[in-house]
């Protein structure tokens, strides 16, 4: 009933998050039957979570270990399998990430040290899945007078995603939060009928 946050929800415990994690074995996942489906309906593209905000990462990342492919009795980099069935596909992935964590301490200790971790994972997925149409990210409304640095998360990702792509900051409000939005310029017009509907 509560998804992605159920431990938000009933206030689990972070080492028992870590035990579930541990089990986290998706075995009716299957990227090249999400592409199809997709296709079949005339989408143009796909948009995944690539990490939510339990902290739980769906690819490889070589930040920490708390991902399907090193903690997961799957060991699977699922966020591979979905970038590889897109381009297989001739689909254009997206990728959501959150901007708040509830497993990384320093998202309230250290905020500063904690926005070096973020942007380090983020880069990941900028750098090692190839091309991609663009980045979701929610969650700054948890910190919303916070200095999270954006102008440095904008140049990152422009400096690593092909340099022949035009990017934009989307802002969507919700209520009092805001998700941001990195993208390829020929999905601009998709995604601003998005912000549109969400207002109304």
């Amino acid at each position: 009933r509560y998804s992605e946050w159920i431990q938000s929800k009933y206030q689990i415990p972070l080492k028992e998050m870590e035990e579930i994690a541990k089990s986290f074995n998706p075995t009716q996942f299957n990227a090249e039957e999400i592409v199809k489906f997709a296709i079949s309906v005339g989408m143009k593209y796909l948009v995944i979570t690539t990490k939510h905000h339990e902290g739980f990462c769906l690819f490889d990342s070589k930040v920490d270990d708390f991902n399907s492919k090193k903690m997961s009795i799957c060991h699977r980099d699922l966020i591979k399998e979905f970038v590889d069935a897109c381009n297989e596909g001739g689909i254009m992935p997206f990728f959501y990430h959150t901007l708040l964590d509830w497993y990384q301490p320093n998202y309230d200790k250290d905020f500063n040290s904690y926005l070096d971790y973020l942007y380090k994972s983020v880069e990941i997925l900028c750098t090692k899945y190839g091309k991609i149409g663009g980045l979701w990210f929610d969650g700054y409304w948890n910190k919303p007078n916070a200095d999270w640095k954006f102008d440095r998360l904008y140049q990152m990702i422009k400096k690593n995603l092909n340099s022949s792509f035009f990017y934009c900051i989307i802002n969507v409000i919700r209520g009092d939060g805001m998700i941001l939005a990195f993208c390829d310029k020929s999905y601009i017009m998709e995604i601003m009928f998005i912000r549109m509907i969400q207002k109304e």
